[in-house]
């Protein structure tokens, strides 16, 4: 029979390794639920990896309608701000169906802190196309944003290498978001480097699929 002494220095020296123990099943069950977010995405082509690994959670919530694929690929993403942007009845339904283009497309803070969106495209609305007849689809459109937000990115955006761009449009909550980017250029091997990061990954997604 066990002194009650020496139990307790089994049990003393037992608590320890169950802790132990239930930390490592722990620390697998974070990792592999971190892998299967960090393959996991809705429609969201390769960003900034910080970035993406910071908010990946509530893109996969928003389904994604337009990506900058050219912005992405010859800039680095900073910092990113959601804005609302100004539609009209039929630019809505078109961008709802991904009818939009950022390609090309840049942001502009005016003297009146008006945030617009220049050079991308929404085509008409194919319903109401024949009440549409001066539509231009490259219009300027305004950009909602807080006056915080305002201020802070004109500042930026002045700094040597900064500039706005947009990185991708998608739904939340029923309403149409823009991402934007405070963006700097990145050097040929940072581009070689994006490129190979999105070849690793679409073998990655390649192997998943397979299983």
């Amino acid at each position: 029979m066990i002194s009650p002494i020496r139990y307790k220095n089994i049990n003393s020296r037992t608590k320890p390794m169950v802790f132990k123990t239930v930390e490592v099943e722990m620390f697998i069950v974070t990792f592999l639920f971190s892998t299967f977010l960090s393959h996991f995405r809705l429609n969201y082509t390769n960003i900034n990896t910080d970035c993406q690994t910071k908010n990946l959670c509530y893109t996969m919530l928003m389904p994604n309608l337009a990506t900058n694929k050219k912005a992405l690929h010859d800039y680095a993403v900073v910092e990113k701000f959601e804005a609302g942007i100004v539609l009209s009845g039929g630019e809505v339904k078109s961008v709802k169906n991904s009818q939009i283009n950022l390609k090309g497309s840049y942001v502009t803070i005016d003297a009146h802190s008006e945030v617009q969106l220049i050079g991308a495209s929404v085509s008409a609305y194919k319903a109401g196309a024949k009440a549409q007849a001066d539509y231009k689809p490259d219009r300027t459109r305004k950009l909602l944003l807080r006056k915080k937000e305002i201020d802070y990115l004109r500042g930026k955006s002045q700094e040597k290498g900064l500039t706005i761009l947009p990185i991708s449009v998608y739904t939340k909550g029923g309403l149409i978001k823009v991402e934007l980017g405070l963006v700097r250029g990145k050097k040929q091997f940072d581009k070689r480097e994006t490129i190979r990061r999105r070849e690793t990954d679409r073998q990655i997604r390649r192997v998943l699929r397979s299983k």
